[in-house]
Order: C-alpha cells, then structure tokens, then sequence
C-alpha cells in the first residue's frame, strides 16, 4: 500500500508526476458527467452570477465612485457599452475567467495568468488585458534543466521568491495551437500564478481532483462489475433442475431453446426456475453514495451538492452541510482576492491614475489611503424567509452594510439606488404611492419557538405567523 510513499520532497513528486495527474483529471472531468457537474457547481458557488463587486472605501466619494465605475467597465462590460473584455482574445469577462480558474485548480492546480496589454486600445481607455495561459505551457526550459534556481519552469531566488516563468510558444497549425520548443521567459511581476501551496517551498499546484482519482477508477469498475453481474444473471434465462431419484439422467451443458408465449414439456422429473439477477444489491445506492462522498471532501463539498438532490437530508443537516460549504467557499473567495484580484485591481489604478481624456485626468487627486472591499455573490438559503429576517435585523443595528446586503443578491449598490429611484420617479409622476422601503414596527417576525428544525422541516412556523397576526 506504500510503495509509492517516496519521502521525496514536493517539489521532486511533482516533477515527476504531475503531467500524469493533470492528463487524469482532464480526462475525468471531461468524461465523468458526475466530476464535471461538480466542478461547474463549484465555480458557480464561488463566482456567482456576475462575480465579485469592487467598493472602495478611501476617504474620497468621488475618488471612490470614479474608480468602482471604472473598474467595472473594465472588468465586466456591459453588452451595450461597446467598451472590450479584460481578455486580450476579446473573448471572456472578468467572471468568466474567474471560472475558467476554477476549472483549471480542479485539473491543472493552478491558474497562470500574464498581464499585458492592448496595443491597439484608444488612448483614453485602460490598455491593461488578461491573457489566461494553459499551465501545461510552464515549464523548464531546457538550456536552464540544471540549474539549481530553476524549478517546473520558474526561476526562484535563493529565499525561494520567484523572478522568471518560462512559458512555451504556440505554433500555430492550421486552426490548431500546439506547444512548441521555443521559450519565453517573463518577469514575475507580468505574471499572477495562483496555487494552494500545502507545503513550503512548493513550486507548482497540485490539481484538486487528484486525491479523487483512485476513488473515481474504484467507482468506474464497480459500476462495470455490477452491471456485468445483472447482464450475466439476466441472461442465464432459465435452469432445470430436480431431486427425483428416479430422474432421467440428463447432460449439464446441453441447452434447450424456449419460445416465447409457448409451453413446453420437460425432462421427466426436472423442474424449470427462472433466475433472479438481484443486481444492483441492496446496499448499492448507498455504497455509491459514501464513496462520491470522497470526491469532494477535499474542498468541503457535501454529498448534496455533488448529486444535486436533498432528498436524504432534513433540514437541520441540509442546512448545517450548506454552512460548512460556504465557508469554505468564502475562504477559496478570500484567498482569490489576495492573490489575483487585487494584483490586478493595483495594475489597474496605476494605469488609471495616469489616464486622461481631454486633457484632463479621469480620476480625481488619489487619497493617501485606498482600502477596498470584494462583495461576492452567496449562495440562496435554505429557507428564505428566515435569512431575510436575519438581513433586516442586521441592517437596522448596522453590523451589515446596505452595498454587502445588494452583494448577497448578485448586484451592487449603485444599480440598487438607481433602479429604486427611477422607480420612485416613475410611481411619483403616475400618482402611485412609493414602494415601502422598510419593514413596518407591526409586521410580521419569526421567532424562536423552542422547536428544531428537523420538527418544523424547513416550513415557516405558522404558530409565529399567527402570534404576530
């Protein structure tokens, strides 16, 4: 069982193994409906809708809002604003490369992204691009094979702090793109490289699905087996057998044909039984299930949210799995921030601060301190009413702000105020009343019963409802 168990150092296990890791997992989530769906449920989970909102806090409104407009033109354009996508093809969004990344930690283990630039992009918008490259194309290049500083295709200073990728070029072939042999090497200050380093000194990713792999191939040939079984059962038809000692003696391998909607007589003293498959066994669906257990406990994906069905959950355990979840989705968020968005968010403002259009500056004087916020999309809750209650009472005592409430949503402030003040316009000039903006003193409220949640079932408490009339 630990043969394999080499003691070798991370970055020497990788060196060996890891393009076979990442040719397993590619083909796993590209060929196993159950994998796939899981890592496209995943970067859903993460990205959101429309991905994460930038909201600026420095002591600046105006230096505040001017960035947090920009920044979303760029970052996601809208289709009617003609502006171009943060990908230098032209081809994807911001929260579209975002999930693009969730697909490669899950086979590559990293994302690897160089910022560059738009030669042909108008003088007075921000030239800054994204070009997203295949982690297969980071690697040594072979002139620097032994050099102690050269590590899987990147260059490290001695504190273990990297200054060059050597990425491969593409030639071109037809309406192929194959790797070649010929390198580049790029400053690190052009590249982002994300991985979860779990050791120190680790170089490379390791790809998320790769601890999975041997419960995927055990899964794939007991699935085969058990239907092999059930074709091999179904197939034996029918067996003659018999206690009869006077029994005429009769040849085990010879056969005979049975017609459909016929009768027929057979051997003196022997008895037709019809064969019972009884495949898939009785423990199948639950043996099945423990085991894709494992495919996502890794990131703390429960069982729920792999399958895509609740329905051995009750609420209480449906509710608890889903926490457990989120946070760890929070902490994939947060650790994205770090380590890609707010590099480019400060590639961004520099570029920003020096663009102008008609002679003049787009931004107004930078504070000396800029903090910034990442609002990211939640997951909906389990039971609605009771979260919006929850939502509410934060407000009114202030522990949640108005723009993070508009982020659990999938929007922003901005667009929050400005749809409520055309409406409020639009109702005025009908002389409509205005929509209420607050929950009335009076109003109804979900209290505390005394009851679990595995008695209520995920129902509102009507015994509350009533009380508050």
């Amino acid at each position: 069982h630990w043969e394999k168990a080499t003691g070798q150092t991370i970055n020497a296990d990788l060196a060996g193994n890891l393009k076979t890791l990442r040719a397993r997992c590619a083909y796993e989530a590209s060929n196993n409906p159950i994998v796939e769906g899981m890592i496209h449920s995943h970067a859903t989970d993460i990205v959101g809708r429309d991905g994460p909102t930038l909201d600026v806090l420095s002591e600046s409104e105006e230096f505040n809002e001017a960035v947090e407009s920009l920044w979303r033109d760029w970052w996601n354009p809208g289709p009617l604003s003609g502006l171009p996508k943060p990908d230098i093809a032209g081809l994807l969004s911001g929260p579209d490369l975002l999930r693009q990344c969730v697909w490669l930690w899950w086979t590559k283990g990293e994302h690897v992204v160089q910022l560059t630039s738009e030669t042909e992009s108008p003088r007075d918008q921000v030239a800054l691009r994204i070009q997203s490259i295949d982690p297969d194309r980071l690697d040594t290049d072979p002139q620097y094979a032994g050099d102690p500083r050269v590590a899987l295709g990147v260059r490290r200073t001695q504190a273990g702090r990297p200054v060059q990728y050597y990425v491969t070029d593409l030639n071109e072939f037809g309406p192929f793109a194959m790797i070649g042999y010929e390198y580049t090497a790029y400053p690190a200050d052009e590249i982002i490289h994300q991985f979860e380093a779990v050791e120190p000194g680790q170089v490379r990713g390791i790809p998320w699905l790769s601890s999975s792999l041997q419960t995927i191939a055990e899964l794939r040939d007991y699935d085969k087996q058990v239907l092999d079984a059930a074709r091999a059962a179904a197939a034996l038809g029918v067996v003659w057998w018999t206690i009869h000692p006077d029994a005429q003696y009769y040849e085990i391998n010879e056969t005979t044909d049975v017609e459909r909607n016929k009768q027929w007589t057979g051997p003196p003293g022997w008895q037709p039984t019809l064969i019972d498959p009884k495949q898939p066994a009785a423990q199948y669906v639950e043996f099945r299930t423990e085991r894709l257990r494992e495919l996502g406990r890794g990131r703390s994906i429960p069982l729920m949210k792999i399958l895509l069905g609740s329905e051995r959950h009750n609420f209480a355990s449906a509710r608890m799995d889903n926490q457990n979840y989120q946070r760890a989705c929070e902490a994939i968020q947060s650790w994205t921030e770090r380590l890609t968005l707010n590099r480019l968010l400060a590639t961004f403002l520099r570029e920003l601060i020096l663009l102008t259009r008609n002679n003049r500056f787009v931004l107004p004087p930078r504070p000396d301190k800029i903090p910034v916020q990442w609002h990211w999309p939640t997951q909906p809750h389990v039971d609605p009413l009771k979260e919006a209650n929850a939502q509410r009472i934060r407000l009114e005592n202030g522990t949640l702000s108005f723009a993070s409430a508009c982020a659990d949503e999938g929007t922003d402030e901005d667009r929050v105020i400005a749809s409520r003040a055309r409406s409020a316009k639009k109702l005025a000039t009908a002389g409509l009343p205005p929509v209420p903006t607050a929950q009335p003193a009076a109003g109804p409220r979900i209290e505390d019963d005394g009851m679990d949640d595995d008695e209520s079932a995920g129902e509102p408490d009507e015994r509350a409802i009533a009380d508050n009339g």
